[in-house]
């Protein structure tokens, strides 16, 4: 968490191109970074202050300014509230309101810009006469247009613009960008708490739905089902008035047909806002939406599905596909983990579409992650020892590859950086936690055999092993006194039917198994090293 904020706060820092900083505020980005930090864990002025890197002070007229806020938005009172050691916590009465009050307190900050305002009249809109805009911000003719060239300087690197024409006000330029640009940024400021789009309600979007797909979305959370409204709403608008995007590159279809027919999710496309679409033009809006929907709506796509496309990708010799093929094999032979098939064909599946997603967007993609506040940072600056050798072993990998194969993306400045940070998650995937328990039972002659037993139904067998070799053992579970040893952890267990210690004993292997999981060490030799120490 500590990490993640300060990378926010870094953020708001480069904001030369950052959307954010003409939208919202610095000190209202910081005011919120303070309560997103409190929400996540008890702070003290200091943590704060080292985190967000502003002055202690500072941070105190925030938290005044917080509760007065959220009192007067919501009435609540004392939200936040410090204890008498100095730590700032939310009060517990409101714990599960917290994300709901954050999110509130985020979209009334953007409301009152005019500059957010009039990103969501175009996006919420196809175009606007000057008067419409104006009488709605409320604002000067003049004074429109200074927004507006403004906010073109931040549009810029998106590869779309804001155009006057004959008195119209409308989004124009690469409409792969508009359409993404607009579902990150409505979804992130609105969620669920207001529906921004005033052409049509969410009910009567959801009669335009195909049947079988709100079958579907009844078994979903509300948030999925909200962002599907969301791109369902941004996509009419937009092919309604016939803005349709790019003809795919010969390379991008080839990759793009395999994914529809592995698994077609275009059944939107059957409503009737589309019943009018030109073959070629619906056939292009079908590709898109199935390759999207995965970036962007991935966890409705289902396990087994994203495995079987990743079997299809690894028999393809498109670029992408080659490439995602070639990766994972060198993976497989330098980083040392459970590679079952399973795990290979889902490491090619999310290759090939990272590939894709740079070849269709390029450079651009950076600038959509700035959409969502507090900006998510993945791994993309984590260097640890970790990802510094995975990028040791990516810039080998692609010399070779580069020298062997013409990969014209490879050459990429970005690309690296976001396959690095793809492949620091994906050997998470792969690599399995294992800790070792020395069992010192000598009061009950059963009591060796119940809590193996009893440990082998709670956890996997290969994640907790019982060991007879107590060098190797990260715990040792007694019930007679034994002193610790080479600071190995010892946990006494009184009785083999006492529920309370079970639940503390279950706690701490958890916590082994938490730190076996996310140390930094790469190799297995280095944890087998350790048990010799």
């Amino acid at each position: 968490m500590l990490t993640d904020l300060c990378l926010a706060v870094d953020t708001i820092k480069k904001k030369e191109r950052s959307m954010y900083s003409k939208i919202l505020s610095e000190s209202r980005q910081n005011e919120l970074l303070v309560l997103y930090a409190i929400i996540q864990k008890k702070q003290t002025l200091h943590s704060l202050s080292t985190q967000l890197a502003i002055p202690s002070r500072t941070i105190k007229s925030y938290l005044q300014k917080l509760n007065i806020e959220i009192e007067e938005l919501v009435d609540l009172s004392n939200f936040i509230h410090a204890n008498s050691k100095g730590e700032y916590t939310l009060n517990p009465l409101f714990s599960e309101k917290k994300l709901v009050v954050y999110h509130q307190l985020k979209l009334h900050y953007l409301k009152k810009s005019p500059y957010f305002s009039l990103i969501v009249l175009l996006t919420t809109n196809y175009q606007l006469s000057v008067t419409e805009l104006a009488d709605e911000l409320f604002v000067t003719s003049s004074y429109l247009s200074r927004i507006i060239k403004s906010l073109n300087e931040k549009l810029s690197v998106f590869d779309f613009q804001i155009i006057k024409e004959e008195s119209y006000v409308r989004l124009t330029g690469n409409e792969l960008s508009i359409r993404i640009f607009s579902f990150l940024l409505l979804g992130d400021a609105f969620q669920s708490l207001e529906w921004p789009f005033k052409q049509f309600t969410k009910d009567e979007l959801r009669h335009e739905l195909p049947k079988d797909i709100l079958n579907d979305s009844a078994k979903r959370s509300d948030t999925k089902k909200n962002l599907l409204y969301f791109l369902f709403a941004v996509l009419t608008i937009r092919i309604q008035h016939q803005a349709f995007p790019k003809k795919p590159t010969p390379e991008e279809l080839a990759i793009l047909e395999l994914i529809q027919k592995n698994h077609d999710i275009a059944r939107l496309f059957s409503s009737h806002s589309f019943n009018d679409l030109p073959f070629k033009d619906n056939k292009n809006e079908i590709l898109y939406f199935n390759f999207f929907t995965r970036i962007f709506l991935s966890d409705i796509i289902l396990h087994e599905k994203k495995i079987a496309l990743g079997k299809v990708f690894s028999k393809k010799e498109e670029d992408a596909t080659a490439f995602a093929f070639q990766l994972t094999n060198a993976l497989k032979q330098h980083f040392k983990g459970n590679f079952t098939e399973e795990t290979t064909f889902l490491f090619i599946y999310y290759f090939t579409l990272l590939y894709v997603f740079f070849q269709l967007m390029g450079a651009k993609i950076p600038y959509f992650l700035e959409l969502h506040f507090p900006k998510p940072v993945y791994n993309l600056s984590v260097n640890d020892s970790k990802m510094i050798e995975i990028k040791k072993f990516y810039d080998h990998f692609s010399k070779k590859v580069l020298h062997n194969q013409h990969y014209e993306l490879l050459k990429h400045t970005l690309l690296r950086d976001y396959f690095c940070s793809l492949i620091y998650t994906l050997l998470q995937i792969v690599k399995t936690p294992r800790i070792f328990i020395y069992l010192q039972i000598t009061k009950d002659f059963t009591g060796k055999f119940f809590i193996t037993e009893q440990l082998s139904t709670i956890f996997n067998a290969e994640t907790v092993v019982i060991t007879e070799d107590v060098r190797k053992a990260h715990l040792i579970i007694s019930d007679t006194l034994e002193l610790s040893t080479n600071c190995k952890s010892i946990f006494f267990l009184s009785s083999l039917k006492n529920q309370h210690q079970w639940y503390e004993l279950i706690q701490i292997i958890q916590q082994l198994l938490l730190e076996e999981l996310f140390v930094e060490e790469t190799s297995e030799e280095k944890n087998e090293n350790n048990w010799l120490r």
